[in-house]
């Protein structure tokens, strides 16, 4: 039998989505359970984009000094009370009752140690003894589901112990490590007691650990993390290193979701364009014939009268591949009609926001491609515009080059093509 309520759990998720810093001084089990699975999922996020960060600068021969001030700068931003020392303590050391047991064998606090032998350097053999046994220890209970490689783990925990010796006062830090062993380390017990199973794959889907949750709470627990992920990437300036992995297969995945997006949305974006200039043109003609009659489907018959180019048997393919022919023919012959160019925006607005809700989910970052121009325009989304284009042919060099010139010509008695 499971020692807690989902129901309670998913009341206190929601809770802590709407109010992050939301806080049961009671530490329920239901509470526990909400509390551990967002810090878990925030905690990962955090590790992940460090560790990205610290790659993607020595990819780029920056130098580590530099790396430094900037992981300095980002602990500066969120880390100022016992609170977010406590936080941290549990992203960089699992949470258990192992830890604490061994941590209190040792007769003084970690700070005085690290403090001392900051101060005194190599002078003092007896203290560094003692603070390399801390560290071994520490080493020892590394947050595994976080840091899988423990030097990125002894160099971003080092980044971490420096900075709470050189900016925040003894008395926090220590309290800081106290509240990480008394309530940190208290809730992880408590949900582990209680039967819930948390999911560390973490790097692959976000969403496994608020497993049970609602799916609205969930999409925006998400949201939450995915700006929380772009505060950390401003802090690091990760934005400003280029990656040139085109060639990982989570890269290939998203520039191929990128590019049927820019697809579906670009060909919105053209039939949206042409539902207005037919509106308009159409209003106009209206005051001036008295009556109503779609401009662009005009057109279309106009020229289907003076050439064979617009015709639309003209358009269509002949690949071999009788199935996609079929889908890709229907789907171009659908602009020929204006019923037909409804349902052809509705089919592509169906599928843009299928293609961003599946790259949403699985985070792939189509808005965002690795490969870029000299422009900084993404060529996946470049690639996307010109095949809507290719798609679009009939409409948009028809009607927009020829077309509606040729109409306005035959409207005011000038003359036709």
């Amino acid at each position: 039998m499971s020692n807690y309520s989902p129901s309670k759990v998913n009341k206190y998720k929601k809770l802590l989505v709407a109010q992050e810093n939301y806080w049961d001084e009671e530490l329920s089990v239901e509470f526990c359970i909400a509390r551990r699975t967002r810090d878990i999922l925030l905690g990962r996020s955090i590790a992940n984009n460090l560790v990205q960060g610290k790659r993607s600068a020595n990819g780029a021969l920056v130098f580590d000094a530099q790396v430094e001030n900037t992981v300095q700068e980002y602990f500066s931003t969120y880390i100022h009370n016992e609170a977010t020392i406590s936080d941290f303590w549990g992203i960089f050391i699992i949470p258990s009752e192992k830890f604490v047991a061994k941590y209190t064998k040792f007769d003084d606090l970690w700070w005085p140690k690290f403090a001392q032998v900051k101060q005194e350097k190599d002078k003092n053999y007896e203290l560094k003894e003692g603070l390399n046994e801390l560290l071994a220890l520490f080493r020892d209970f590394r947050n595994v589901h976080f840091w899988e490689n423990e030097k990125e783990w002894e160099w971003f925990f080092n980044q971490y112990l420096s900075y709470l010796a050189n900016n925040l006062p003894e008395q926090v830090c220590r309290d800081g490590l106290g509240g990480f062993i008394s309530v940190i380390v208290k809730m992880q017990t408590i949900v582990e007691a209680s039967g819930w199973k948390i999911d560390y794959g973490l790097h692959d889907s976000p969403l496994k650990v608020w497993a049970g949750q609602s799916w609205r709470s969930s999409f925006f627990a998400r949201i939450k993390a995915r700006k929380f992920e772009k505060r950390v990437r401003k802090e690091l300036d990760l934005n400003t290193i280029v990656n040139n992995s085109f060639g990982s297969p989570k890269k290939i995945i998203s520039n191929f979701f990128a590019y049927l997006a820019a697809v579906s949305v670009m060909i919105c974006v053209y039939l949206s364009l042409f539902f207005f200039i037919d509106i308009v043109i159409s209003s106009l003609t209206f005051l001036v014939k008295g009556y109503w009659a779609s401009t662009i489907q005009d057109t279309f018959k106009l020229l289907w009268n003076q050439t064979d180019i617009f015709e639309p048997e003209t358009w269509r393919i002949n690949t071999g591949l009788i199935g996609l022919d079929y889908l890709i023919n229907e789907f171009i012959s659908l602009q020929f009609s204006s019923i037909g160019r409804w349902k052809m925006f509705g089919v592509s607005a169906f599928f843009s926001i299928i293609f961003i809700l599946i790259a949403f989910i699985f985070n792939f970052k189509i808005f965002e491609s690795s490969l870029e121009t000299s422009d900084k325009e993404s060529i996946p989304w470049l690639l996307g515009a010109l095949t809507s284009v290719a798609l679009l042919a009939p409409l948009l060099i028809g009607v927009f080059l020829m077309g509606v010139i040729s109409f306005i010509f035959k409207l005011f008695g000038i003359g036709g093509l």
